[in-house]
């Protein structure tokens, strides 16, 4: 995850550097994250434009979760999760005018690319929903900072491992893919949400200590802790930091997680019979690799 990025890639990092924080490593790895899980149906020849439409709804993703979680803006955000509608935000003050135009130029692009697959006509509405899903998501992670309270496993176990573009990026990547056989579609989405799962705990392991610092607690790692009364709701502050780090240290958490994850790894080999035109094998180890490199990243996404 040291090399360049592709030119295509770059330009957007480049643009995106004049509104936000994120680092070059993170666009790396999103890149590689990206390309690792892309469905082995993919047609060779598109995949330099799959790989980008899926980058771009990753920046997208950043964009919109850096206003809620690093801003606390939740009246941008709210603007920003209508461009789904086709609304254009509206800026409260001239500050918010670059990130608004370029999150809805990145918007446009993910659209104006992906109308170029060749099955994006009987793909586009799911496409459409699980973007929608995404802004679930995001949101609902703000309504659990602003409200901790609602923290509880359900919501948490729906909300959250949607925001991990695991079932997106399977999306676009059905677009490209001309032998993929929609009869096997519920299958496939019924790997995905344990895909997506995966993804999400290696994520939180990856990144919880992290977030402390930016006040942002809607993590499962933290929920987990307060479930088991370990931890408070009023306990959730950057403040305290080193209680907050050695309960969960003290109480393996994180061990519980890969406890889940290896679950969710047996319940996606169970349904191999019932993909065929997915190299699923291929794809299991490609999720063993993500999560790698999940622990790899520790602290730095």
């Amino acid at each position: 995850m040291t090399a360049d990025l592709p030119a295509n890639i770059q330009c957007w990092v480049n643009e995106y550097n004049h509104v936000g924080q994120r680092g070059l490593f993170l666009w790396r790895w999103c890149l590689y994250a990206v390309d690792l899980i892309t469905l082995s149906t993919v047609e060779a020849s598109l995949r330099k434009e799959v790989l980008e439409i899926k980058f771009l709804i990753g920046m997208y993703n950043c964009l919109v979760d850096d206003v809620a979680d690093e801003g606390h803006n939740h009246a941008l955000l709210h603007s920003l999760l209508k461009l789904h509608q086709g609304v254009i935000p509206e800026p409260a003050s001239p500050d918010e005018i670059p990130v608004i135009q370029f999150t809805s130029k990145v918007w446009r692009a993910i659209w104006d690319r992906a109308l170029r697959l060749p099955r994006f006509d009987e793909f586009k509405q799911l496409l459409a929903f699980d973007l929608k899903q995404l802004g679930n998501t995001i949101e609902h992670a703000d309504l659990v900072y602003q409200i901790p309270e609602l923290m509880s496993p359900q919501e948490h176990e729906l909300y959250s491992a949607h925001g991990m573009m695991v079932t997106i990026s399977a999306s676009v990547d059905l677009m490209a893919s001309p032998a993929f056989d929609r009869r096997e579609l519920g299958a496939l989405r019924e790997m995905l949400w344990h895909a997506e799962s995966m993804a999400r705990i290696g994520n939180m392991i990856s990144t919880w200590e992290r977030e402390i610092d930016a006040n942002d607690f809607s993590s499962g790692v933290f929920m987990e802790a307060i479930w088991r009364r370990a931890l408070k709701p009023s306990d959730l502050s950057a403040a305290n930091r080193n209680h907050l780090v050695q309960t969960i240290i003290e109480c393996q958490i994180e061990e519980q997680f890969v406890g889940r994850w290896n679950r969710h790894r047996e319940s996606i080999r169970a349904l191999r019979d019932r993909l065929e035109t997915i190299d699923m094998d291929d794809y299991v180890d490609r999720l063993d690799s993500l999560f790698d490199s999940e622990l790899i990243s520790h602290g730095r996404k």
